[in-house]
């Protein structure tokens, strides 16, 4: 609490129960970007430019549900709603619910095959066109960052991480 002041009245069933939690390490998120591109004139005043870009994130933002069933005892609590499954359970407030704790041990990568063709005419006119053939994968929503235990951020078993690593919510393939 932030206070010193006497808790009184009715405070409710919750008061004081932790909802999430920090993972306490100097881990800070990072990416490394690299790219090759070259450029042809194929006529005067026409330019083609073909490039690969990548970046590799790194010690991502993510979140674990600290309160998981565990997976041997996962079958049972779908089939009864036994909060004593929860390893958390009889924690004051806490019972059957999720505690977030966020930690950074999320990753990313994206390869990505950029191409233009640029046109210029007349007095100052010009015509392009762009193309780019991308793929990005991760463990984790790079476009959500919430404050909750949501799916985009939360791992579908923290027991296999890499259940989760796939096409991330940002990944558009042809644009």
């Amino acid at each position: 609490l932030d206070s010193n002041r006497v808790v009184s009245g009715n405070t409710g069933l919750s008061f004081g129960a932790p909802s999430s939690g920090l993972e306490q390490s100097d881990a800070n998120p990072h990416n490394w970007q690299w790219n090759l591109s070259v450029q042809h004139e194929l006529l005067r005043n026409t330019v083609l430019e073909v490039a690969y870009v990548g970046n590799k994130g790194g010690d991502l933002l993510g979140v674990t549900n600290i309160n998981e069933v565990a997976p041997q005892n996962r079958v049972a609590y779908a089939r009864t709603g036994d909060a004593s499954l929860r390893p958390l359970n009889g924690i004051a407030g806490i019972g059957d619910g999720n505690i977030a704790f966020w930690t950074h041990d999320r990753r990313s990568i994206y390869h990505g095959l950029q191409t233009a063709l640029v046109s210029r005419f007349g007095q100052g006119s010009m015509a392009s066109v762009s193309y780019t053939w991308s793929k990005s994968l991760a463990n984790t929503g790079l476009a959500n960052a919430d404050a909750g235990l949501s799916a985009p951020n939360a791992y579908t078993d923290s027991t296999q991480p890499d259940l989760d690593y796939g096409r991330s919510a940002v990944d558009k393939r042809h644009i």
